[in-house]
């Protein structure tokens, strides 16, 4: 995504907390200028912010893209490999397995978020 759809979908989560619901910003946040603006959001919306960094080795989430069908993602091999390669730097969310069931990933992010 590009740092313009990462301020307009930042911007809207603040706009939806702002009326007292609450708001899931899904997106792969590798820059961490992009971490740092959603947490003072958040911040600024004077509403608690959990952090959940998915993690999962590169084959699992090739595995996963290659399997994928009518998905709303543009992401790609190519786009996945590269994002593996990058350095995204230190992560201070909360780090989730992904490789692990829907399930166990709840149970975690709930764990975290509460």
């Amino acid at each position: 995504m590009s740092a313009q759809v990462y301020t307009q979908t930042i911007a809207r989560a603040a706009r939806i907390v702002a009326t007292g619901h609450t708001a899931i910003v899904d997106a792969v946040f590798a820059r961490s200028e992009d971490r740092t603006a959603v947490e003072r959001a958040a911040q600024g919306a004077g509403v608690p912010f959990a952090g959940l960094w998915l993690e999962a080795r590169p084959e699992v989430l090739v595995r996963r893209v290659e399997q994928r069908q009518a998905d709303v993602s543009d992401a790609d091999v190519a786009i996945v490999r590269r994002q593996a390669a990058d350095d995204v730097g230190p992560i201070g969310w909360s780090r989730i397995n992904a490789e692990a069931g829907l399930a166990a990933m709840v149970l975690e992010a709930t764990a975290y978020a509460a």
